[in-house]
């Protein structure tokens, strides 16, 4: 978080997957403060995460409700247009898998109006609606 300059309690965090990488990352969210919300296909895995204590919604659903969103996966189009759509002003999208298709940029970049390197490793969108 020291990238962002972002404090974590209070903050609701929608995490992308349930694997090891999910988990942990949910446990440190968790441990600093934060709402925890995860998205996950994988029905056994998501009745862990519920087991763990952890909210367990659809994306689509917890799209709206996130300030910071970190996807786990290994999959493809895990957030995309509808999901950018519903998404809050200054939400933050982080990646944390292992391959780059899971937040599918070229889609955010296509509803943006202006797109600006606000940091190192950080661009921020404005789409239509004034939202950041």
């Amino acid at each position: 978080m020291r990238t962002t300059n972002m404090l974590v309690p209070g903050m609701t965090v929608v995490i992308a997957g349930y694997g090891w990488c999910g988990r942990g990352i949910a446990k440190i969210a968790s441990g600093m403060g934060a709402r925890v919300i995860i998205t996950e296909i994988d029905p056994l895995q998501g009745m862990l995460a519920v087991l763990d204590g952890y909210e367990v919604k659809p994306m689509l659903d917890a799209s709206g409700q996130g300030d910071l969103f970190i996807t786990a996966t290994s999959s493809i189009d895990v957030l995309t247009t509808p999901h950018f759509e519903r998404m809050k002003n200054d939400a933050l999208l982080c990646n944390a898998g292992h391959f780059n298709a899971e937040i599918d940029v070229p889609a955010l970049e296509a509803l943006a109006v202006q797109k600006e390197a606000s940091r190192t490793n950080i661009d921020s969108y404005t789409m239509k609606d004034g939202r950041a």
